[in-house]
């Protein structure tokens, strides 16, 4: 370990700790302050050859070399774990194969992207992914391939959902997905089990999936600026009439009526077996899109009165949970 380099617990490689030293050297040079806008660090083996301070002045490509460019060259040169191209005002990310393979960090934050990077996919050991204030929509289904990743900003961007993939980086520990246009959230956020901290500010929430009541390690959670408030609980879970065929499937399921049937049509039986989910009250079959309805929390994560979302298979399940004092405490305590 170098000289003044604090030790860290717990027996790392030499490789790990070059690593983490040089992950802690870039965020200490990119926040000075709270989170600041531009990067006006030089780089440590090129001197004085910072960028221009306006993106619109037209350079002769043939003789200079871009910005982007000298930021991926810089993080080849320092090992290539570390890259950061925060407020280049690009919209396509340069060449990092040399790197690709070797970096754990990289900051595409203050840019122009429209579209998720698909070269950030390849990325197969990186750890800290930021992308704030881009015009991004949409996250694709390839981010599972990102195992390793442990931190998640993609603020102030323009997503407006989370493919199920996501769920799958159970690696995950901090997730900044505030002030973009998400009003959804499904179940399976209770696979982040290793999550600590998570900012949903400004987005269109109408309640927290009750899936989240089984995120053990989450300390800290960012709700305001949702359509939480308890006036908009009624609109945000109103009852719509089920059809027939869900509330017979129901009913055949839960009195276990299908036994005594042998012969039901195949029609019939195909349709008892293609549940569309589980009953978040009772743990049975889910026919349908279900009941929706909204159960506060008395204070969990430091919110007082955060409400849940969750969906009973039929009206006799919808009136027993809504009625019932412990539901909530049983969700929140019992096992899986």
């Amino acid at each position: 370990t170098a000289k003044g380099t604090p030790k860290t617990p717990g027996r790392l490689s030499r490789r790990e700790m070059e690593v983490l030293d040089a992950v802690r050297q870039q965020l200490v040079s990119e926040y000075p302050e709270a989170d600041a806008l531009f990067n006006t660090v030089t780089n440590k083996y090129f001197m004085g050859s910072r960028r221009s301070g306006s993106p619109f002045e037209e350079q002769d490509q043939e003789e200079t070399i871009s910005p982007t460019e000298l930021a991926v060259l810089d993080a080849i040169v320092n090992g290539g774990h570390v890259l950061s191209l925060k407020a280049h005002f690009i919209n396509q990310i340069p060449d990092i194969a040399p790197i690709a393979n070797t970096m754990v960090y990289l900051n595409l934050s203050f840019n122009d992207f429209h579209s998720f990077p698909t070269a950030v996919l390849l990325l197969k050991n990186l750890e800290i992914l930021k992308m704030r204030n881009n015009p991004i929509n949409e996250i694709p289904q390839g981010i599972y391939k990102l195992r390793k990743l442990r931190t998640f900003v993609l603020s102030y961007c323009m997503v407006t959902s989370l493919p199920l993939s996501f769920y799958t980086l159970t690696d995950l520990q901090y997730v900044d997905l505030s002030y973009n246009r998400i009003s959804f959230l499904p179940n399976d956020v209770r696979r982040l089990q290793k999550l600590y901290d998570l900012n949903l500010e400004g987005n269109q929430l109408a309640a927290m999936p009750c899936g989240a009541l089984k995120l053990r390690r989450l300390k800290h959670l960012k709700v305001k600026n949702n359509f939480m408030h308890p006036l908009l609980w009624k609109e945000n879970a109103e009852k719509m009439p089920q059809r027939l065929i869900d509330m017979c499937s129901v009913m055949l399921m839960k009195e276990d009526l299908y036994r005594r049937y042998r012969n039901l049509p195949v029609t019939a039986q195909s349709i008892l077996d293609s549940t569309d989910g589980v009953c978040d009250c009772c743990h049975g079959p889910l026919y349908g899109p279900g009941i929706r309805l909204i159960r506060p929390c008395s204070k969990i994560y430091g919110i007082k009165k955060l409400p849940f979302l969750f969906v009973a298979c039929s009206p006799h399940c919808h009136n027993i949970f809504m009625t019932s004092t412990a539901s909530i405490s049983k969700l929140l305590y019992e096992d899986e």
